[in-house]
């Protein structure tokens, strides 16, 4: 007479998996809307001279920023990076490595959130860093972030949707431990 153990497997409920369908559709979403509004300087040349003429609105497509944002690391603004720690945690989260998943989403969240941070974009190579003494020795060669539009907070939402589906799974992890059940039938 041996006993049989049986371990019981965690299943999450179909309504944690519609959190994240429903991050999924937000982040997709955010791509094809704009992620902000950014308030461009024109101008008008001559030889040996320039004049800004005019600012231009200009949306800043969320599929453009996914493309370029990378580069928002060179003048300290490190949002785009919350896109990787955020595929990183839904990899994570698929294969069972619950906390881990929720440490990287909640990371992708905050740097996500640096986005409000984001004054000045670079509009020439030259002028990357954007700063305060550059726009006032020379024309404005950076745009200014005018407003935060609809494709950001699609885009944060659906990052916040991913924290709570990692939390979720935590809490599920946490409360169905696996038990052994004993089968003490006899042959």
């Amino acid at each position: 007479m041996h006993p049989l153990i049986i371990n019981v497997q965690i299943t999450m409920p179909r309504s944690t998996y519609l959190l994240l369908y429903i991050a999924l559709a937000l982040y997709a979403s955010s791509l094809l809307l704009p992620g902000f509004v950014v308030n461009y300087p024109t101008y008008a040349y001559a030889p040996n001279w320039q004049v800004l003429t005019t600012y231009e609105l200009q949306d800043a497509m969320g599929y453009s920023l996914l493309l370029t944002g990378w580069a928002g690391t060179f003048i300290l603004q490190f949002a785009w990076w919350a896109n990787p720690l955020a595929f990183l945690a839904l990899i994570f989260s698929m294969i069972s490595a619950r906390k881990t998943a929720l440490a990287l989403s909640v990371g992708s969240f905050v740097l996500a959130l640096q986005t409000y941070l984001l004054h000045n974009v670079p509009t020439t190579p030259e002028s990357v860093d954007c700063d305060l003494d550059i726009r006032l020795r020379a024309p404005p060669y950076c745009g200014t972030v005018d407003h935060l539009a609809i494709g950001y907070y699609l885009w944060l939402a659906s990052i916040l949707m991913l924290v709570v589906y990692c939390a979720l799974q935590v809490e599920t992890t946490r409360r169905t431990k696996t038990t052994p059940i004993v089968n003490s039938t006899s042959r």
